[in-house]
């Protein structure tokens, strides 16, 4: 700060500093000027000056920044990068350790994961994608591991719009909002809006590429998003309006309360001090005792003396009051008056009393609502109810009553009243109101609430049957009919009253309890169809059916278990119900049922039957004679199978445990793998899994003197084509590989093939192939006269198939699809070309639907497949589409390329040059943009083109042209221009003198006559010849051979050789900014005495 304003300049290690994301350049609200370093890397530490300069003088302030880097850093860091709008950015780092987690910010902003922000973790190495940039995504972005470790880089997108607005920006009310965009074009029209809403044009300006915002006089409805629109480019702010804080009123003061006349209370107060600058009213709040709520009374504007009477407040009590202060700015405490006052409502009647009429038995209600909340008093034939309770009786076993107050209403309910009771006149009386109403009670009829209508029931014996009436009356008599006789109550049958329900229990039902009940009363009646039942029988044991093989005079039981002992069960033989006999016997034993033949003979087998209820249990006995073993086969059995098949002969014996031998053409046979002998109870089987031909031949089953025959006969099965089933058609290309397959039955089976009724020969062009069950013919390189009807034999069934082979059509290999644009620039050569799938097919040019001639500036050539159409210098008469089409036929394959040949665009200026002041040995740096980014572009300095050299340097990045001056010196002051085209840009460039200032300072020195004295300092930097003077009492050194100056770098020294008494003295070095002086004493020598 100082008079008048200074012109700051921020250095940092001797190099001037500019603003940038990172660090900030600003005044605070005291008139400071500020430089803040955000997010400060171990690159950002050094010594940092302000230099502060005005027409009184400068003045300068060092400080030195210190980062101290972690322990833990990234191995490899963030670099800047830049990306264009509508583009993606990509940011990678690596860290030191893959598990490391790492989270990603856009300056304070945490990044989530998401389709904008892909963030990728491969490894040790963490990459975030930016996906489709906008101009509001420039800024700084870091990667942070745990321990707040950081890396930090700058992101910048290229746009229409080059400098964004701030991300948020927070205004005082009543303050203007000035918002700047910077365009990359001068004279464009955007659009500001706000939430999106467009604002209005008189808060708008553009000058050049600068278009501004203004808000003057903001409030809180300002606040909100302010967005800047340029196409398809915008970049938002968040406008943050704060308001200004205001001080509440005062509270009213000398609060007072006066009980007036009866049921008014006046209450009193002086107004606030100081009063409040801006109106105001006072709030009045009352609270009944023992309540915490305060409820607001009203509002007046002036203070003095309010009356508050009994008809303000809801309901009778004792009430408190307090009053408070109110304006714009706030409400002030409240002050609460001194003591209460106890205020009743007047009362008025809203709903009053009616008669009431109700049958015997039922409750009266009598209630009315009142205006206000208040309490009153119940009178019965003019007797006072008790108040103070709730519940009571009038006179010892009469009336029961209750009384209930909720808010506004009051209840008298009159319980079970008695028809004795009918008449009763009911009053109610409190403060302004009296009512009154009478009581009226009837006998009411009765009926039946359930059942409505006639209820149908099944029951089984023993469970316990409820039959249920419901009157509308309690108590009230009713009679039980069965079958239209009343019933008596015994142990078996129960009748219960309980209130309106009337009950008939069966507590054990039986079969004669079936018929047909009613509960009668009154002339009405409920009726009940009852019918009770046996369960259902069910066999429990056997439940699958049964064999049973006995043998002559054998004595045979089938045995069926029931699950009720009593259940009656029938039995059949043949369909037949069976009677017992001596022969045959039916035993009943608990839940068990029996049917014995005590001696079985042959006629008594047969299929048996135990029918219990619903459900059967089957047997099936066989009798055999003693006489024979073998009851199956009874003769000879013939089985015929085919190889691999699986054959089973079966002998049945007539016992168990008789052994049997089995052998195969009169050799017994041994028990293997590929032949199984199998016993199960009286069956005896002989299993040959895989049946071969060689098994073949007589197989006996022998017992005794008995045998039983099997004559087995193998064969081979027939073969068969398993796929394909039906016939087969394919077509193919000239040159494709053709396969016919055909899958048999058999792996060993012959096959033979035909082509169009030959059988066929192998050859290269016709190869035939056989794996395991699968035969081939393949044509490897099938050409049209391959084509015909193929057949593949296999004796009894065949597979055809059909081949049909064509010539290719003529495609276009590449490109697969049609090329965009090419666009050339004039005499630029242009090459098209396309490849064919057949090397000989001839094809056709045109241009714009003309065919082309070679010569007329193009060039044909064919090189096998390809085909190229070469323009050696193309010019505005090549522009057009060009077709390469195959074959004359129309709508023949064809492939069209679009050649624009350009003009050459016009050389623009993206960004000027900008005038720069350096100091004396620092490099200037002058950089602009042109458009196209390879236009030519010429730099002059002081009007002479320049050189390039160890001094000049001319460097060119994409559109960016740069010169820079390597260690300016004064003379290099002046103007710098660059051409491009017809344009031209020029900037001025100021070189300042550097301060050379002392940085070690002469010292005093002694020394004695003839001894020769140097004096020494150095400067902060490398100074011109003559930069600095020596100095003898303020005079120039004079001229003598005894004085010598030297200059080493940053020293400079002055030699004197044989000093002298009249050297002594004051001697002084200064530079045009600094002087330094220091004294010279000279002694006499001491004469040496020998």
């Amino acid at each position: 700060m100082g008079k008048p304003e200074p012109e700051i300049e921020w250095h940092w290690e001797g190099r001037p500093l500019l603003p940038d994301r990172r660090r900030l350049m600003y005044r605070d609200r005291d008139g400071g000027f500020v430089l803040k370093v955000l997010y400060c890397q171990a690159k950002d530490r050094g010594l940092y000056v302000c230099a502060a300069r005005n027409s009184a003088g400068q003045t300068l302030s060092a400080v030195q920044l210190h980062v101290k880097e972690p322990r833990l850093r990234f191995t490899r860091p963030l670099q800047d990068v830049e990306g264009r709008e509508h583009g993606i950015a990509v940011l990678e780092c690596k860290v030191p350790n893959s598990r490391i987690p790492t989270a990603w910010f856009r300056e304070d902003q945490r990044l989530l994961p998401c389709r904008k922000y892909e963030q990728i973790e491969e490894g040790t190495v963490r990459r975030l994608i930016i996906h489709r940039l906008k101009a509001d995504d420039d800024g700084v972005y870091l990667c942070e591991m745990r321990g707040r470790v950081r890396t930090v880089a700058n992101v910048t997108v290229k746009g229409p719009i080059l400098k964004r607005l701030p991300r948020k920006l927070d205004v005082l009310e009543g303050e203007n909002a000035v918002l700047l965009v910077e365009t990359q074009e001068a004279g464009v029209k955007g659009r500001w809006s706000r939430d999106g809403e467009e604002l209005p044009a008189t808060c708008q300006s553009s000058s050049g590429h600068m278009h501004a915002l203004v808000l003057p006089g903001v409030t809180r409805e300002d606040a909100g998003e302010v967005t800047f629109s340029l196409g398809n480019s915008r970049t938002t702010t968040l406008l943050r309006v704060k308001c200004v804080k205001h001080s509440p009123p005062g509270p009213p003061v000398l609060a007072e309360m006066f009980k007036g006349h009866k049921n008014t209370v006046l209450l009193t107060w002086k107004p606030p001090e100081p009063a409040p600058e801006t109106p105001f009213i006072y709030r009045l709040e009352r609270q009944e005792v023992g309540s915490e709520d305060w409820i607001q009374c009203f509002s007046i504007e002036k203070a003095g003396a309010v009356e508050v009477p009994g008809d303000c407040v809801p309901s009778e009590g004792d009430y408190r009051f307090r009053v408070c202060t109110v304006s714009e700015h706030g409400r002030s405490p409240h002050v609460v008056f001194q003591g209460s006052a106890h205020l009743v409502p007047t009362a008025r009647l809203v709903a009053g009393l009616e008669d009431v009429q109700v049958y015997d038995g039922e409750d009266a209600v009598f209630s009315l609502d009142l205006s206000t909340i208040i309490q009153g008093t119940w009178f019965l034939n003019g007797e006072e109810l008790k108040s103070n309770k709730p519940e009571g009786q009038v006179g010892p076993g009469a009336l029961r009553y209750y009384m209930e107050q909720k808010g506004l209403q009051h209840r008298l309910i009159l319980q079970s009243v008695k028809h004795q009771d009918s008449g009763a006149l009911v009053g109610f009386s409190c403060p302004g109101v009296q009512d009154s109403a009478a009581l009226t009670i009837q006998e009411s009829p009765v009926h039946i609430l359930s059942p409505q209508a006639k209820v149908s029931l099944t029951f089984t014996t023993s469970e316990r049957v409820v039959l249920t009436c419901e009157l509308s009356r309690v108590d009230f008599p009713a009679t039980w009919y069965k079958d239209g006789q009343k019933v008596e109550e015994n142990e078996s049958l129960v009748v219960k009253v309980d209130g309106h329900k009337h009950r008939l229990i069966l507590p054990e039902a039986e079969i004669r309890d079936s018929g047909e009940f009613e509960c009668r009363t009154e002339g009405v009646s409920a009726f009940f169809s009852v019918t009770v039942q046996d369960p259902p029988v069910h066999i429990v044991d056997p439940q699958e059916h049964v064999f049973v093989h006995a043998i002559t005079s054998e004595c045979v039981m089938l045995t069926c278990e029931v699950d009720r002992e009593a259940a009656p069960v029938c039995w059949y033989k043949d369909g037949q119900e069976v009677e017992e006999s001596d022969f045959l016997v039916l035993e009943n034993d608990g839940h068990h049922r029996r049917l014995v033949l005590p001696a079985a003979q042959p006629p008594d087998g047969g299929e048996f039957q135990c029918v219990a209820g619903d459900e059967r249990a089957y047997f099936t006995v066989t009798i055999t004679d003693v006489s024979s073993w073998i009851v199956y086969p009874s003769g000879k059995v013939y089985v015929a199978a085919v190889r691999l098949e699986r054959v089973v002969l079966t002998c049945e014996l007539c016992r168990p445990w008789a052994e049997v031998r089995w052998t195969k053409d009169g050799e017994e046979v041994v028990e293997s793998p590929a032949l199984l002998l199998q016993k199960e109870d009286t069956v005896r089987r002989l299993v040959l899994p895989a049946v071969q031909l060689e098994d073949s031949g007589e197989y006996l089953c022998e017992i005794d003197d008995e045998s039983a025959s099997f004559t087995v006969t193998v064969t081979e099965p027939p073969v068969r084509i398993i796929y394909p089933r039906d016939e087969v058609t394919l077509i193919a290309v000239t040159l494709e590989c053709v396969a016919l397959m055909c899958e048999l039955s058999r792996e060993d089976a012959p096959v033979r093939w035909y082509k169009d009724g030959l059988e066929v020969e192998e050859s290269e062009a016709l190869v035939l192939e056989r794996e395991g069950p699968r035969c081939r013919l393949v044509l490897p390189a099938a050409q049209p006269e391959d084509g015909g009807e193929f057949v593949c034999d296999a004796g009894d069934d065949s597979a055809f198939f059909t081949v049909t082979v064509t010539e290719p059509p003529v495609q276009f290999l590449a490109p697969e699809a049609a090329p965009g644009p090419l666009c050339v620039a004039p005499e630029e050569p242009v090459v098209l070309s396309c490849e064919l799938s057949r090397a000989g097919a001839p094809v056709f040019w045109s241009h714009n639907g003309r065919p082309v001639q070679e010569g007329e500036g193009l060039e044909l050539h064919a090189e096998g497949p390809r085909r190229v159409l070469r323009i050696p210098a193309a010019g505005p008469a090549h522009a057009g589409i060009y077709t390469c089409q195959s074959g004359t036929a129309p709508g023949g394959p064809s492939l069209s390329f679009t050649v624009q040949v350009a003009e050459p665009p016009p050389v623009k200026l993206v960004s000027e040059l900008t005038p720069l002041t350096v100091h004396e040995g620092d490099d200037a740096t002058f950089r602009c943009e042109v458009s196209p980014p390879d236009a030519d572009v010429t730099w002059l300095r002081n009007g002479a083109v320049v050189t390039p050299g160890p001094q000049l340097e001319i460097t060119q990045h994409g559109s960016s042209r740069i010169l820079t001056l390597r260690g300016c010196q004064l003379g290099d002051a002046g103007t710098v221009t660059a051409q491009a085209g017809g344009v031209t840009t020029s900037a001025r460039l100021h070189v300042r003198e550097t301060e050379l200032l002392f940085l070690r300072r002469l010292q005093d020195v002694r020394a004695e006559e003839g001894q020769d004295v140097c004096l020494e300092v150095e400067t902060g930097r490398v100074g011109a010849a003559g930069a600095v003077r020596w100095m003898r009492g303020g005079e120039p050194l004079p001229h003598d051979s005894r004085l010598s100056m030297a200059q080493d770098g940053h020293i400079h020294r002055l030699f004197i050789h044989g000093v002298i008494l009249a050297d002594q003295g004051t001697y002084g070095c200064e530079s045009h900014h600094d002087r330094t002086l220091a004294r010279l004493s000279v002694r006499r020598e001491c004469p040496v005495h020998s």
